[in-house]
Formats: C-alpha cells, structure tokens, sequence
C-alpha cells in the first residue's frame, strides 16, 4: 500500500494516515517554505501516522509551518488508481520540471533526494500541479546556501493510470554516511531511491548515490556538512519489476 499526503505543518504535528497501514510503514518527507528547501523526516511511526520534525538549513527548529510533503509505503491493499512516475536527472536550481507522463489529478513528488559530487543537498518541490512542478534545491549551513544544480532523485504519486510493472521496495535501519544498503529483490534496471534520515528525531540531510538494479549508498550529514554515524534512515526506491 502506499499513501501520500502534503500540507502546512509545524516541528511535532501529528499526520494521521486516511487508511492504516496493517504494520509499521516507511515514511519519506521532504518540505520547502517561501521557495527555500527544508529539512523534513518522520518519526514516532506507527500504523496510523507519524510526527513530524522539521528544521531550516542550519539545523534549527522554527516556529513556522513549513510545506511537507510525504509518502508511506507498507502492507496493505494496492491502490490500483494511483500512478507512480519518477526521474533522476542532473537538474537546475528553480526548474520548471513536466511529468514523462501527466497525473490525472495533483500527485504528491517527493525530492528527498538530492547530491552534487557525493554530498548530500536539500531539495524541495513548489507549485506542483498534474503537469509538473518547481524544484528547489538549497545546501547546508557551510555550502552557501542556494546551489545551481544537483544530481536529483523524484518519486511523485497521484491519481493516473496504474502500471503492474512497477516494483516498489522500501526500508528502513540505522546506517552511518556512505554505508551500501542491497535490495531484496534485485529491480530489471536501475532504480530511483529518495531517502529520509534523522538522529534523536531531528532530520539530517541524506541521498542516495550510486542506486543500481542490486541496492545503493545512502549519504548523511549534519548541517555543519560533517558525516552522520548511527542515523535512523528511511527510504523508498521505485523502478521495473525483473
């Protein structure tokens, strides 16, 4: 099963899930305010929600509400009326991105996933319609901010046409910075992979890298830029069955 919600939320609300899942769910986020990405994860996960815990680029918690955007996926029955489409792609800062394939209603699109040369960015989504959606790419305290491009993993769920070829596998453990995590079920070709990470319910800045047919690293950092060990990570990777 998978679910997807987006809204206005401050740190530590409470998202209810519209159909509990028949165990715990893995939960990706990502969130963006006034066009600047955001820092976003889920914890406290259960069956019928999670908490969320949001913080600016320099690691700090505001009192605003940020945009959050998220996807679940667990057991429970496929929704056959929603379509997944997904990119990877080496993308500009600010672009006006198209769907391959365009929603029949406004989908979800989860940028959890961003990197430039093997370091971790944080990326966000803006004015998403059935269409297509603006990307906002931002780095961390050190790096300057706002970048020009990254290397971008997308993963957007909504109303459409439903395709039995895709395979859906997710995850979750406590993984350090650049550490391999295999499949279980090797995919037909390579995937996309967009990834959640936190340490003691405060979101870290975390990628893929290297995603393959077989498994990926996942990346972490601090907002400092330093390497996390031990983070609480989840994730979600999409692309076609074997």
């Amino acid at each position: 099963m998978i679910q997807r919600g987006v809204a206005e939320y401050s740190n530590g609300a409470h998202v209810t899930f519209p159909t509990a899942f028949k165990g715990t769910p893995v939960v990706v986020t990502s969130a963006q305010l006034n066009l600047s990405a955001k820092s976003a994860c889920a914890y406290n996960i259960s069956a019928t929600g999670f908490d969320v815990a949001l913080t600016n680029l320099w690691g700090a918690v505001e009192t605003r509400a940020y945009w959050v955007q998220w996807i679940a996926v667990g057991q429970g029955t496929v929704d056959t009326s929603l379509a997944i489409v997904t990119n990877y792609v080496n993308v500009v800062n600010w672009t006006d991105a198209g769907f391959k394939t365009p929603f029949s209603g406004e989908p979800v699109v989860i940028v959890a996933s961003a990197q430039d040369s093997g370091i971790p960015k944080a990326a966000g989504t803006a004015d998403v319609t059935s269409a297509g959606f603006e990307l906002i790419l931002d780095g961390h305290q050190g790096s300057g901010g706002t970048l020009v491009q990254a290397w971008t993993s997308l993963i957007a769920v909504g109303p459409g046409v439903y395709d039995p070829k895709v395979l859906v596998q997710s995850g979750s453990g406590t993984y350090s910075h650049d550490t391999h995590i295999s499949f279980s079920k090797a995919f037909a070709s390579d995937p996309v992979v967009v990834v959640s990470a936190q340490s003691n319910n405060t979101p870290k800045i975390a990628s893929s890298l290297n995603a393959t047919a077989t498994g990926f690293n996942v990346l972490v950092i601090d907002h400092n830029g330093i390497g996390v060990s031990n983070a609480s990570v989840q994730w979600i990777a999409v692309g076609l069955a074997q």
